[in-house]
């Protein structure tokens, strides 16, 4: 462990053999309080049989008492000489905490003779390599005088002194400007120290920026400005890639009616941004917007919060609206229907064909006309095969049902989805504006993003506190974007269509079928191996086990 002392606070003289020959106390303090372990070390006993020291060790650590010790030796015409210091824990940890200052900070006692430099403030001078604890302010800087020292004139005066200019050269020859603020350091009436702080141009410029980064911030989180809770609009969906216009466009249009709309895409693809948009751009757009995630809520407790309760209908319920009254006028918008029970997916479509509840216990009916919007991640149509989800509930709500495109399928999106989040929360972490190396471009684009737009403003977040710098580095990314084999992938065969041309008919459907194809033949490639065959199509095994009940595909 090195230390690279250049205080101590005892210092033992010991022959080659161990003995102590002689002892030197430079910290009397030290020698009181530790215990008795120090204190009986003793000329002519033996250190290596009183410490847990080695006779090899040049440096290193010992303790007495639960009190941590740190020792450097040297050698000298025979005799070993051993500087030991106490090396406090909190003492240590304060020195580290003040090397993180922006600012540079010295710490003097009360003869200017220096205690404490932190890593800004030897930078500032050039003193990185200096041994500065114990030398005196003018042997470390010989061309200051005492008028224009912060250091001085605090100690002179024992006040603080505020900003004052000081332009000196240090003793590496190194010429520093610098505007520094010093305070008294005071044990009761007693004057022990000061500390002085620095600030060159440099740390000023950086400052400055910073502090509109942070004014920026509080403006936008303190200042009213964030539309957290707030509805999204159309405005706020972000691409230009066909395949997402082509959704925008569908979804404007049916905004404008009262259909029940059923959005389906993969988690993160934002379904929750279409339905705010589509409610708010509809002409219930002054009427509220309620939202469930069916997933997140016991099939227990949803009942009670989609309809809501009567007091005394079971132990501790209370009268209570429901998400249907409150949406009255408005949208209801229920996220992750796939994951709702049957049963309660047949009291649904009872409120929806009749337009009455009950709230749970009561005995009266009530009315809503609330819009439903509902989202599901999985295929509706695979859903009703595998008997998930009921037909006569698909038909009332997916009266307009739009398809989502996940982000795989609209990569020309991406540099401006990841930019956007960068700007939109610059101010959350006091930052500039932040670009993309073309590498970290081309790693977002390759990359599959199984967890979509959520999953690239998490990467892109990730990046934002890890960065130090105003370029956005591949090196910045989290490791599921990066962390792939970087050994050339095995190459898949290329799959086996029928001959001749493909028939025409929906893009999508073509697609669908050129898909599924690909994942059989990768598939029968690994001997219906899953995790081997996601890493063949260098995807997520989750995503490859998605296509794999997608296309009912048999292994």
């Amino acid at each position: 462990m090195q230390l690279n002392m250049r205080l101590f606070d005892l210092l033992l003289t010991v022959d080659p053999d161990g003995s102590i020959y002689s002892m030197e106390w430079k910290d009397q303090q030290i020698n009181r309080f530790p215990g008795t372990a120090l204190r009986l070390l003793a000329p002519g006993g033996n250190l290596f049989t009183a410490l847990d020291i080695r006779p090899d060790e040049e440096n290193g650590a010992f303790r007495v008492n639960d009190e941590l010790f740190g020792f450097d030796r040297f050698s000298r015409q025979g005799m070993y000489y051993y500087l030991i210091k106490s090396w406090n824990c909190q003492r240590e940890l304060l020195k580290a905490a003040l090397d993180t200052v922006q600012e540079g900070i010295q710490v003097y006692d009360s003869h200017a003779c220096a205690v404490y430099f932190n890593k800004t403030s030897r930078a500032m001078s050039g003193l990185e390599d200096v041994p500065i604890e114990g030398k005196h302010l003018l042997d470390l800087y010989p061309a200051l005088s005492g008028g224009n020292s912060t250091l001085l004139t605090t100690l002179r005066s024992r006040k603080p002194v505020y900003y004052l200019f000081d332009d000196y050269t240090s003793v590496t020859g190194k010429r520093i400007a610098t505007i520094n603020t010093g305070y008294p350091l005071m044990a009761g009436s007693v004057l022990v120290g000061a500390v002085v702080f620095e600030q060159d141009v440099a740390i000023v410029q950086d400052k400055l920026q910073q502090l509109e980064r942070m004014k920026a911030a509080l403006m936008e989180q303190g200042g009213g400005q964030s539309r957290r809770g707030g509805s999204y609009t159309f405005a706020d969906i972000v691409g230009h890639s066909d395949s997402l216009r082509r959704v925008v466009e569908v979804a404007e249009r049916v905004s404008l009616r009262d259909g029940n709309v059923l959005l389906v895409g993969e988690t993160g693809t934002g379904k929750e941004l279409f339905a705010q948009s589509i409610h708010a751009a509809s002409p219930r757009k002054n009427g509220k917007f309620v939202s469930i995630n069916c997933a997140a809520v016991p099939d227990t407790l949803i009942e009670g919060m989609l309809f809501g309760t009567t007091k005394g209908a079971f132990t501790g319920s209370v009268e209570k609206p429901g998400l249907f009254e409150e949406a009255r006028d408005g949208t209801l918008f229920l996220d992750e229907l796939n994951s709702m029970s049957l049963a309660m997916q047949s009291k649904i479509l009872r409120v929806l064909q009749e337009g009455t509840f009950r709230r749970v216990g009561g005995t009266k009916d009530l009315h809503t006309n609330a819009r439903i919007i509902s989202a599901c991640n999985e295929d509706p149509y695979q859903m009703m095969e595998g008997s998930r989800l009921r037909q006569d509930l698909f038909y009332r709500i997916a009266t307009i049902l739009i398809r989502i495109p996940p982000l795989r399928e609209r990569v020309e999106d991406i540099e401006e989805l990841a930019y956007h989040h960068l700007q939109e929360n610059a101010a959350r972490y006091a930052l500039g504006g932040q670009k993309l190396a073309p590498e970290t471009l081309e790693l977002l684009r390759r990359y599959s993003w199984p967890g979509n737009i959520r999953e690239l403003n998490h990467a892109m977040d990730y990046a934002l506190n890890v960065c130090s710098g105003e370029t956005l580095l591949p090196e910045h990314l989290p490791e599921t974007v990066t962390g792939r084999d970087q050994t050339a992938p095995e190459r898949l065969p290329a799959p086996e269509r029928p001959g001749g041309e493909p028939a025409l008919g929906r893009l999508q459907d073509l697609m669908d079928d050129y898909e599924c194809l690909v994942v059989k033949t990768a598939l029968r490639s690994c001997q219906g191996n899953i995790s081997k065959a996601a890493a063949l199509l260098d995807i997520k095994r989750q995503s490859l086990q998605y296509r794999i009940h997608k296309y009912n595909i048999v292994i």
